[in-house]
């Protein structure tokens, strides 16, 4: 499950708006916002695809639930 915080922190540390990263997924900007809001969720193929935009690990940006 993604970890909705961790990305849009990570999105933000990058300076990058959500119609960017919109823009690099081939997704509409609601997309992203219901992703972060925790109103969807990606499928997995499209994590790794955040994480590599991202530049950071897909273990970044899944929620670990024990």
């Amino acid at each position: 499950m993604l970890n909705k915080d961790a990305m849009r922190e990570l999105r933000n540390e990058r300076k990058m708006s959500r119609a960017e990263l919109a823009q690099k997924l081939d997704r509409h900007p609601l997309t992203i916002r219901r992703w972060e809001t925790g109103r969807m969720q990606p499928n997995s193929h499209t994590v790794v695809v955040i994480a590599e935009i991202l530049g950071c690990g897909v273990e970044d940006l899944v929620a670990v639930t024990e």
